[in-house]
């Protein structure tokens, strides 16, 4: 009879350690298709993006116009659109180091998740200089999806093609 019990406890603990390394190994197979969709979603949002804001700089008249981007990124999670300059990026954000960004002073749209693992960027086309509704030149702007409404983007070219009023929108 003991014979019996030793021989259910091995074979009861075999089926668990497979079902744990099963389930596991399905978790991070998950766990990569997300990381990898989020990806790609970030840089559908950062092209579009730094594609709207070019086209708005090039209109050539006064215009404000709210950008269009999903509030929420994969399973509803919020995720941060930064608008920049290269250098400035590089140096805030330590995970971009290593793209090549951070040796140019052109402006860029980064879509980013909040703990900074996924992230995708875009650069924004024609740009040399982006200004706040104060005047002020942007270095870094951050943006939450789900805390700003809009995204307002406004171009004065009496001010000089090169200026673009970048502002948060009310909720």
């Amino acid at each position: 009879m003991p014979h019996q019990v030793i021989v259910h406890i091995i074979g009861t603990t075999a089926m668990i350690l497979v079902f744990t390394a099963i389930s596991l190994y399905a978790f991070s197979v998950l766990a990569q298709n997300t990381r990898t969709l989020e990806k790609e979603l970030f840089q559908r949002i950062a092209d579009s993006l730094a594609a709207q804001i070019y086209t708005i700089v090039n209109m050539n008249s006064n215009v404000s116009y709210m950008l269009d981007y999903p509030p929420a990124g994969i399973g509803g999670k919020e995720y941060l659109i930064i608008i920049g300059r290269g250098a400035d990026l590089a140096n805030q954000y330590p995970i971009l180091r290593g793209t090549g960004i951070g040796s140019s002073n052109s402006y860029y749209v980064v879509v980013m998740d909040l703990y900074q693992q996924v992230y995708s960027y875009s650069e924004i086309k024609g740009i040399t200089q982006l200004k706040n509704e104060n005047g002020e030149v942007i270095t870094v702007s951050v943006f939450s999806s789900k805390h700003a409404k809009k995204l307002i983007v406004s171009i004065y070219p009496n001010r000089g093609k090169s200026v673009v009023l970048v502002s948060e929108g009310l909720k």
